[in-house]
C-alpha cells in the first residue's frame, strides 16, 4: 500500500506517529467488547483489526478502494469485514451500531459534509450507543507551528470542536493526548492509571498485550494510623530535556547549522543541538553577522523527515520564512524529503539587505524514520516506483504488441492503399494525357471557332444588309399591297356592273325563248 505521509502504515513511519495511532486505538479497544463496531476511514486496516480482537463484529469503513483491497487481503478475521463507504453515507441499518470510531477523519472534510458525518453516525449509532473521535487541536497543531497540512480542509480548535459536538450529542467528555519523555508513578490503590506498551519487532513498531510492569522503584507510604491516598500520576518532561541528555551522554544523534558569513561553511561557525525526537529546534545566531546563507544538517544519519519553511527572526523582531534552495535529499515530495546519506544536507539563502543582524532561526521537523527504517522505508518507496513503472512498462508492452499488431494491419491498409494509388496515378496519368489531346483538340477547336466566329460576324454583316433590302421590298410590296387592295375593290364594282347587266340581259333573252318553248309544246 503507497505511503501518501497522511495515511498512518504500520512499519513504514516513524515511532511518534506509531505511539500516537496504536494509543487511540487501544483505548477505544476497552469501550468495544462483545460491541458491534463501525471504524470509519479504516485506511490500511491496522485499527480494525486491533478492535476486532475484543468486539463482537468490526466493519472498517474506507473511501479509498485501494485501502479496503488491502485491509482484506492483509487482516482477516471471522467477526472483522472492510467495506466501500462514505461519511455521509454509512452503508450500515438505522440504530445497529454500539461505537462508532473515527481518528483523525473530520478534519479532513469541509464543514457542510462534518455536519452530514455527524447526523450519519447519531443516526446509525443504537440510542446508547458511543461515538469516539480524534482530530488535532488547531492552535497547537497547525498556528503555533505556522503549519498548514495539505490533507486538512477545516480543522478545529478546543472549543469549537467542543461546541460542534454538543449541537449533535446530549454529552460529550474530552481527552488529550501528546507524546512526551516522562516518569510514571503507578499506585496500588488509587484510580488505576491505565499502562499500555508497543514495541518494534523486526522492521515495526506493534502493541504488547501485557500492560506495563517493569518499574525500576518502589515508593511506599507508611504510618500506624490510616494511610492518605497515592495518586497515581504521571511527570511529563516538555523540553524532553532527558531524551537530549541521554543523546548527549551516548554521543548520538544531533542537529546541526552551520552559518556562512562570506567565507563557506565550517565546523568552526556551526551550532549543535540534540536530537530528541521533537519537532522544534531554536538556533540563536546572534553572535553571527552578515550571515549570506545557512546549511541544516536535519540529523547525522539516513532519514525521513517533513522540515517546514524555517522562520528567521531579525533583531527588529520582523520574522521571515524561507526554503531551501536545495539539498542532498534523494527524495522530495512537497515538504517530505528522504535521505539516503548519513550526511543529510539543505541549504537556504539568506537575504542579509534587510540591515538588520539575523537574531534566531527556528526549525520545524518531523521525523518519520532514522537509520535502517529510513532506508528500508526509502528503498520501499523505491520498490514501490519501480514496482509501479514495471506494472506501467508491462502494461505499455501489452499496449505496444496491440499497436504493432495495428500497425501491421495499418502498414498493409497501407500497401494496399499504394497499390490502389498506384493505379489511381496510372489512372490520372492516362486522363492527363488525354487531357492534353483534348487541349490541344480544343486549341485546333478554338481557332477553328475563331474563324467560324468571324464568317458569322461576315454573314451577320450580309444578313444585316439583306434584312436591310428586304426591309425596303416590304415597304415596297406594302404599297404594291395597297394598289392591289384598290384595283380590287375597283375589278369587284366592275365586275358587279357587268353581273348585273348580264342578269338583265340574260333574263331578256329567256323570256322569249320560255314562250317559244312552250308553243312547241303544243304542237
Amino acid at each position: 500500500m503507497n505511503f501518501t505521509g497522511e495515511r498512518f502504515i504500520p512499519g513504514v513511519y516513524g515511532t511518534q506517529i506509531a505511539l500516537e495511532h496504536w494509543h487511540r486505538y487501544r483505548v477505544a479497544a476497552q469501550y468495544c467488547k462483545g460491541k458491534n463496531v463501525i471504524d470509519i476511514a479504516s485506511g490500511e486496516g491496522y485499527g480494525s483489526n486491533h478492535l476486532a480482537q475484543c468486539a463482537d463484529h468490526v466493519t472498517g469503513f474506507d473511501i479509498d478502494q485501494d485501502a479496503v483491497a488491502h485491509a482484506q487481503k492483509k487482516y482477516q478475521r471471522d467477526n472483522l469485514t472492510y467495506q466501500l463507504g462514505s461519511v455521509t453515507q454509512i452503508p450500515a441499518l438505522d440504530h445497529s451500531v454500539d461505537v462508532v470510531v473515527s481518528f483523525e477523519t473530520i478534519e479532513h472534510i469541509d464543514e457542510e459534509i462534518q455536519n452530514k458525518f455527524l447526523q450519519e453516525v447519531i443516526r446509525v449509532l443504537k440510542k446508547d450507543g458511543l461515538f469516539i473521535v480524534s482530530t488535532p487541536d488547531k492552535f497547537f497543531h497547525s498556528d503555533q507551528k505556522n503549519y498548514q497540512n495539505e490533507f486538512h480542509i477545516k480543522e478545529f480548535y478546543k472549543e469549537e470542536f467542543q461546541t460542534f459536538l454538543e449541537n449533535h450529542f446530549a454529552n460529550v467528555f474530552f481527552g488529550y493526548q501528546q507524546v512526551y519523555t516522562a516518569s510514571i508513578l503507578k499506585s496500588d490503590r488509587a484510580c488505576a492509571l491505565e499502562t499500555y506498551a508497543i514495541e518494534k519487532q523486526e522492521d515495526k513498531l506493534v502493541p504488547l498485550e501485557q500492560p506495563v510492569e517493569e518499574f525500576e522503584y518502589i515508593i511506599a507510604l507508611c504510618s500506624q494510623s490510616e494511610l492518605p491516598a497515592l495518586p497515581s500520576s504521571v511527570n511529563i518532561d516538555i523540553s524532553n530535556s532527558l531524551a537530549s541528555e541521554y543523546l548527549a551522554r551516548n554521543n548520538s544523534k544531533y542537529i546541526q547549522l552551520f552559518i556562512d558569513t562570506g567565507d563557506g561553511f565550517s565546523e568552526a561557525q556551526s551550532l549543535h543541538e540534540p536530537f530528541v525526537g521533537t519537532s522544534e529546534v531554536v538556533f540563536d545566531l546572534s553572535k553571527f553577522d552578515s550571515i549570506v546563507a545557512l546549511r541544516l544538517d536535519p540529523l547525522n544519519d539516513f532519514i525521513i523527515v517533513s522540515i517546514l519553511p524555517i522562520e528567521i527572526r531579525y533583531s527588529d523582531e520582523n520574522i521571515i520564512l524561507i526554503n531551501p534552495s536545495h539539498s542532498n535529499a534523494s527524495i522530495v515530495e512537497d515538504d517530505r524529503y528522504g535521505f539516503l546519506t548519513n550526511d543529510p544536507q539543505m541549504v537556504y539563502e539568506v537575504d542579509n539587505s534587510l540591515g538588520y543582524s539575523i537574531k534566531q532561526v527556528k526549525v520545524y521537523m518531523k521525523f518519520h524514520a532514522i537509520a535502517d527504517e529510513a532506508i528500508n522505508v526509502v528503498q520501499n518507496q523505491f520498490q514501490r516506483t519501480i514496482s509501479e513503472q514495471q506494472g506501467l512498462l508491462r502494461k505499455k508492452d501489452d499496449l505496444l504488441i496491440i499497436q504493432n499488431k495495428e500497425l501491421g494491419e495499418k502498414i498493409g491498409t497501407i500497401g494496399a492503399l499504394e497499390e490502389r494509388v498506384l493505379s489511381k496515378e496510372t489512372i490520372i496519368s492516362e486522363q492527363q494525357g488525354l487531357l492534353r489531346k483534348k487541349d490541344d483538340l480544343l486549341i485546333i477547336q478554338n481557332k477553328e471557332l475563331g474563324e467560324k466566329i468571324g464568317t458569322i460576324g461576315a454573314l451577320e454583316e450580309r444578313v444585316l444588309s439583306k434584312e436591310t433590302i428586304i426591309s425596303e421590298q416590304q415597304g415596297l410590296l406594302e404599297e404594291r399591297t395597297d394598289s392591289i387592295v384598290l384595283l380590287r375593290k375597283q375589278f369587284f364594282a366592275e365586275y358587279e356592273k357587268n353581273n348585273q347587266m348580264i342578269l338583265s340581259f340574260s333574263w331578256r333573252i329567256t323570256t322569249p325563248l320560255r314562250f317559244i318553248e312552250k308553243l312547241i309544246k303544243q304542237l
